[in-house]
């Protein structure tokens, strides 16, 4: 690895150590999780922060129809679910997506979901972020 690789790693695992420490395990509302309010730069982290989860199946991330949700009297919407993984347990085989997330989408979907605070706290001041 060179110095700028290295350097991406360590902070990727500081990253995802720090994401885990605030993820509770069981099904939270993904919207609430990951979207900061106050920070479109924060949210962005925070999605690719649940990626490596996602990569290393201590995550998955699903969407909850109308139809679920009426039988089971759950939210509509998208959640994610953070679990302890086993040493034993053997990561889902590799997959790749793309999101495209605009500042606009962003502040829509905070707006439409209600998000008032992360689940995630906010961590300092952003240069993108929500004027009040």
């Amino acid at each position: 690895l060179n110095n700028l690789d290295a350097d991406t790693t360590s902070w990727t695992m500081e990253q995802k150590k720090e994401f885990k420490k605030q993820a509770r395990p069981g099904e939270v509302c993904a919207t609430n999780f990951l979207f900061n309010p106050k920070s479109f730069t924060q949210t962005v982290e925070n999605i690719f922060g649940l990626s490596f989860l996602v990569k290393d199946g201590s995550a998955k991330v699903g969407m909850r129809t109308d139809e679920e949700c009426k039988s089971t009297g759950a939210t509509p919407g998208p959640w994610v679910t953070i679990k302890e993984k086993s040493k034993e347990e053997i990561p889902p085989p590799a997959r790749q997506a793309i999101v495209a997330l605009s500042i606009e989408d962003w502040k829509a979907m905070v707006e439409a979901y209600e998000v008032k605070e992360s689940i995630i706290p906010h961590r300092g001041r952003s240069k993108i972020g929500r004027k009040k």
